[in-house]
């Protein structure tokens, strides 16, 4: 029988991924606006709707992951388990292929904008989402 902490978890836990999936897909549909922006709009509102919804969706799920982190310490050593058991490996694979799929737009930005400051922050911003891919893949993933 799973307890009260426990499942008040799992709540917070499937929250938390509707969060981050819906995060990270506004921000590759703001990224894959940019790509199709004429050349005579002006780029700045674009760089700065990328930058904000990147921000915006790290921050979401840094607090979210902490949350639920702190919620998971409380938790019985059998529910501690069967949580990284059953629902952990679900989440690795979310932010692993969300914040891939960023970087790879991202870096299609870059080769292809002819806007020297949009090639500049989409690459600084696709650097950035490959080293939380290899973050989370080092620390997490990879000890399943």
């Amino acid at each position: 029988m799973e307890s009260k902490e426990y499942r008040k978890l799992e709540y917070n836990y499937k929250a938390f991924l509707i969060f981050s999936k819906v995060a990270m897909l506004t921000f590759l549909t703001v990224g894959i606006g940019a790509i199709f922006t004429p050349q005579t709009y002006p780029i700045m509102p674009t760089i700065g709707f990328i930058v904000v919804a990147g921000i915006v969706s790290l921050i979401g799920m840094t607090i979210g992951a902490l949350i639920i982190h702190q919620q998971y310490e409380t938790l019985p050593a059998n529910e501690k388990l069967e949580f990284k058991q059953k629902l952990l490996p679900e989440a690795y694979y979310i932010c692993i292929e969300l914040f891939g799929y960023g970087s790879l737009v991202l870096l299609y930005n870059t080769f292809t904008s002819n806007n020297p400051t949009l090639c500049v922050m989409s690459l600084l911003m696709a650097g950035l989402f490959i080293l939380v891919v290899l973050v989370i893949w080092y620390f997490g993933y990879k000890s399943y």
